[in-house]
């Protein structure tokens, strides 16, 4: 097989701990078409690994070795900038957010993707200084391709409390 044929995708995620998140991550690794696909995994936090053995032998593992996503940027720019990915596709709020504040920093000719877990504008309520994060998201969010949301529910509140433009979501139910 020709690998410069393939797409080199790039899945940046917090951790592969138990959650929902990480399983539908570990889910997509395993069954994209290995033949259109080059699969790489970033995990800021390798503790607590509990989706590890499910991940493919044939997935690259990078384990950027950081206890938190903040303290993980350097290496995500550099990370990035080296292995040059078509795509790079993140999971889970605040990582999503960090990428989308750094987009600016990458480079121009990769396509950004996020899923998002949560109905943003309910989730950010249990935030400190949610006003603060609500700017957030509403100033940088926009900056992603596409966004992945899990329901019409979850698209209508990123337009309507964001002001997300509906063409770059997408509803993919789980």
């Amino acid at each position: 097989m020709n690998n410069s044929v393939r797409s080199k995708i790039l899945f940046l995620i917090p951790s592969l701990a138990g959650g929902g998140a990480e399983r539908v991550i570990v889910n997509l690794l395993r069954h994209l078409d290995r033949s259109k696909f080059e699969l790489i995994l970033a995990v800021v936090n390798m503790n607590s690994a509990v989706f590890l053995a499910d991940l493919p032998a044939d997935v690259e593992l990078i384990d950027l070795e950081c206890t938190r996503v903040r303290f993980a940027i350097l290496k995500i720019i550099r990370l990035i900038w080296r292995i040059r990915p078509n795509v790079v596709f993140s999971t889970l709020g605040h990582l999503n957010l960090m990428l989308a504040i750094l987009k600016p920093l990458l480079p121009k000719s990769i396509r950004y993707l996020c899923r998002e877990t949560t109905i943003l504008s309910e989730g950010l309520k249990s935030y400190s200084h949610p006003h603060c994060w609500a700017w957030a998201y509403k100033r940088f969010y926009n900056r992603f391709d596409k966004i992945i949301c899990q329901s019409r529910y979850m698209r209508d509140d990123l337009i309507a409390n964001f002001g997300l433009s509906a063409n770059k979501l997408v509803v993919i139910n789980n």
